[in-house]
């Protein structure tokens, strides 16, 4: 078919006109599209235009990285690349969600645990948890009760789901949940293992320990937690705790942020497969019930359980260190005293995700040794450089990090050098503020 030129020049101008369209949103605002879900860091503001900025091309780069960042339609032309990405060819634009058999959906970080592709090492693993059982042993001596909670990895409960991608890089002997688990069972580490749990127990459940498109747990899996967490207390306290019941179960097509919290980062158009979800009423005694005192150090697994209020009916007092970086109530955790939280606290409950182990309790167990065998560290250079190194192999997993570390290098610098001259110099500010001289 030939084409006029007159129709040339109507389809060249429509597609100028074209080009112009999002220039034109991004000025009239005509319409208004829901924020795009998952981390999307934008711009703080439109830079503004100065001398010294032009000259030193700062403003020419931030005015780029603006307008790449907020130009007309831009959620919804990533929610159709986005779509087109998943219903042609099954594939995530998300760095940190894996699509798996039948839309089930995983965290790459839980695939990298359940395989041992972030495996720290038979090694540190024993380091960490002989010096977690001085402290365990310190604290038992106080009257005091720590206990370490493991919660599940999704790719291990529904490992049948995984991607045949996910095997890629092979299958590690070992991982940091089976070293961890071995540890602390040869060390008698207080301990529940919940993966363990979950996962032998998923043909029998009531309904699964994860919906299919988030990655953290169901509320019918939460209640379990709860009720099982109740009865160790019980147990190891030998208290009589506030009793702890469902009182209503229904089901509902309304999904929680949790239960679609991997979905809503795909930022799709349409939805997944409709899903039905389980919501449940939880019912707490607590009149003439011992309440303990607990300081809490967890992931985001740890805002399930905080779902259901349960530290309000449970708990006389109750602290929450969200990753050891910020304390709810409270603010940053470097400005809590360490001695006085240990000191309010009857029980410490360290709840660490299956796949963030590679991160051993987030810093809390050095933070713990550091308060009780401070001087130790400082007069003994040997393990001063064990701990150095074992941060060292945590760090190097934090891509972000390491991306910083070497946008600061200088000539001459090794990536060796500058990694370990940072982490060692955090370590001796931490040694500092935990146990002064």
């Amino acid at each position: 078919m030939i084409i006029d030129n007159k129709t040339s020049r109507l389809l060249w101008h429509l597609l100028l006109c074209l080009l112009f369209v999002p220039v034109l949103q991004q000025l009239f605002h005509w319409h208004d599209f829901d924020a795009l879900e998952g981390y999307n860091k934008q711009s703080s503001s439109d830079p503004s235009w100065t001398w010294a900025g032009w000259n030193a091309t700062v403003y020419q780069k931030d005015k780029e990285q603006y307008r790449l960042e907020n130009f007309g339609y831009r959620p919804a032309l990533i929610r159709l690349n986005n779509q087109l990405d998943y219903s042609l060819f099954k594939y995530s634009n998300v760095d940190n969600v894996v699509i798996g058999k039948k839309d089930y959906l995983f965290g790459s970080d839980y695939i990298k645990a359940y395989t041992g592709q972030n495996f720290v090492g038979v090694a540190t693993v024993e380091a960490k948890i002989q010096r977690f059982k001085r402290i365990q042993d310190t604290l038992d001596q106080m009257g005091k009760h720590l206990v370490m909670v493991v919660t599940p990895n999704k790719a291990d409960f529904f490992e049948n789901y995984l991607p045949s991608s996910a095997y890629e890089k092979g299958r590690q002997a070992s991982t940091n949940y089976k070293a961890y688990l071995a540890a602390m069972q040869k060390f008698s580490i207080h301990h529940i293992d919940f993966n363990h749990f979950f996962s032998a127990a998923k043909d029998t459940l009531a309904y699964p320990a994860f919906p299919k498109t988030g990655v953290h747990l169901t509320p019918y899996a939460t209640a379990v937690f709860t009720d099982t967490l109740i009865r160790y207390f019980e147990h190891h306290l030998q208290q009589d705790l506030p009793d702890f019941r469902i009182a209503n179960m229904q089901w509902t097509d309304s999904a929680s942020f949790d239960e679609t919290d991997a979905e809503n980062a795909l930022n799709l158009i349409l939805e997944l497969t409709p899903k039905r979800f389980m919501r449940l009423q939880p019912s707490f005694n607590y009149r003439q019930k011992y309440q303990p005192n607990v300081l809490a150090i967890g992931d985001s697994f740890y805002w399930n359980f905080l779902a259901l209020r349960s530290d309000k009916y449970l708990f006389h007092q109750h602290r929450f260190l969200y990753y050891n970086k910020e304390a709810f109530p409270g603010g940053p955790v470097n400005q809590l005293d360490l001695g006085e939280e240990i000191d309010r606290a009857e029980v410490i409950l360290l709840v660490n995700s299956a796949f963030n182990l590679w991160r051993f309790c987030f810093d809390f167990d050095l933070d713990l040794y550091i308060h009780f065998f401070g001087d130790e560290l400082r007069s003994q250079p040997l393990l001063f450089d064990q701990i150095v190194q074992e941060k060292i192999m945590a760090a190097q997993k934090n891509l972000e990090w390491m991306h910083y570390i070497r946008s600061q290098m200088k000539a001459g610098e090794t990536e060796e050098q500058v990694v370990y001259n940072n982490v060692a110099y955090l370590l001796r500010k931490k040694l500092d503020r935990l146990h002064p001289k």
